[in-house]
Parts: structure tokens; sequence; C-alpha cells
């Protein structure tokens, strides 16, 4: 709790993962993939309650020996490929209202594929998202070295094109000329559950879901973003844990 705000972390993570089978339960660094994120949410000092919203009971049985809580298994229809982030949410708000008349001030989604979060993010986004009348928080980096001003469409005859429109390849063809963009990166968001209606329907849209004022919180870890699809970010992100070049694994 936070200035007398009851706040839920909810991990999302369906069983029907295609690229990487089962990605969620993998081992990685000596635990299951999912364990990283709920340790994370376990270990703040703001949030009341952690859950896992899954669709299947191998990844239910995993969350809970991991601590966290799974009091539902989540409908198959809102466990789907292209199922977006709003009707997970709005779900687990529901349920919780109509089976145990518990309601929530914020919701903390935290997503079990980008395992390696600094200490105390959580509490940096909720203490914004409180303390500066946000709908919502979100995690942002600097954009790199692809900046969009940097891009091109193709057309069906090979033309290039800026994908910006009006925004010239050649006029900003220096760093130091591009303005200063972000790229949300998926390691927090922190949410008035206020903001979410529990009978959402999916073109509710991501206005609907992080409300008129959405603020950031710039996440200043120095490892590459790493967000888990494939074997090969499993590698990188063992590799950084257990070097140590990642914020959550420093003494």
């Amino acid at each position: 709790m936070y200035k007398k705000h009851k706040i839920l972390a909810l991990i999302p993570a369906r069983g029907g993962s295609k690229r990487l089978k089962n990605k969620n339960i993998l081992p990685l660094a000596g635990k299951p993939l999912i364990a990283h994120t709920i340790d994370f949410a376990l270990a703040s000092k703001y949030i009341d309650r952690v859950i896992v919203s899954t669709d299947s009971l191998s990844i239910a049985r995993v969350a809970k020996r991991y601590k966290a809580e799974v009091p539902f298994l989540r409908p198959a229809k809102i466990a789907e490929d292209r199922t977006s982030d709003y009707p997970v949410v709005a779900h687990a708000i529901r349920w919780l209202k109509e089976n145990e008349d518990y309601s929530v001030d914020i919701v903390v989604f935290l997503r079990p594929t980008v395992p390696l979060r600094a200490k105390g993010l959580a509490e940096r986004c909720i203490e914004r998202l409180v303390n500066n009348a946000a709908d919502s928080v979100r995690t942002v980096r600097s954009v790199g070295r692809y900046h969009p001003y940097w891009m091109l469409t193709v057309d069906k005859n090979g033309k290039a094109h800026p994908f910006i429109k009006g925004k010239s390849v050649d006029r900003y063809y220096q760093k130091q000329l591009l303005p200063a963009l972000y790229e949300h990166d998926g390691y927090c968001d922190a949410i008035l559950s206020k903001n979410i209606d529990i009978n959402c329907s999916p073109d509710a849209g991501l206005t609907g879901f992080y409300g008129q004022r959405m603020s950031i919180v710039m996440n200043d870890s120095p490892e590459p973003l790493v967000n888990i699809d494939t074997y090969e970010d499993f590698i990188l992100a063992e590799y950084l844990m257990k070097r140590g070049l990642c914020h959550n694994t420093r003494k």
C-alpha cells in the first residue's frame, strides 16, 4: 500500500507461446523465467498482492511454488496470440470484485518476459503515478540507434520514402539534430484501476487502458533491453545475470 492505495501486481503468462514453447517456465539462471518477475513483485514495499493471470495449469503450479497467487485460470478467449493487455487486466479486476469483493486502486502490470528489472523500479512508477496525478505510468528508454526519423518505407514499386512524412533522412543525418524520443520497454506499467472499464471491449484501445494522462519513468538500466521471445534472448539474459551485468543481480 502507498498513501492508502491498494496495489495489485498482475503478471500475465499464457501457456500457448509458439516461438519458444513453455517459455514462461523455462529455467533462467537457476529458476523458471516467471519466478524472476514474481520475486521482483514480492520484494516491493508497496505491492499488496501478486497475482499471475494464466490459462495454464503448469504455469499456475510454478507460480504458486514461488509464492504468487493464482486465484483463477484465465478464459481461453482472452489467452490467444493477439489478446491485448486490456482485457487481461479487466478480467482480473472483475474476478476479484465478483468473487472476493476485493477492489484495487492501482494495477502494476509486469510482463514475465522482461526479467532484468532494477530494484525499486515498481516503487518509482507507483510514486510517480500517485504524486503526479497521472492515469498511468510506463517505463521508457531513449530511442537508440534506430531513430524513426532515420527509417524508411518502401512502396510496391521499390521506391523508398521517409517513415515519418516530411522528416527527410538527409535533413536529420546527424544524431544531434534528432528530437529526443522514447520507447516503452515493457518493464513496468502502473495504472489506476478506475480508468479500466471492467466490461471493456477488445476495441477499447490504449486510451481506455492507460487514460488521458500518461506519464513516464526513465529506465536507466545500463544493460540492453531484453524481451525474451527466442532461445537467443534466453542466452543473452542468462549471460547478463550470471556475470552480474544487470541491476537486479548486483550486490
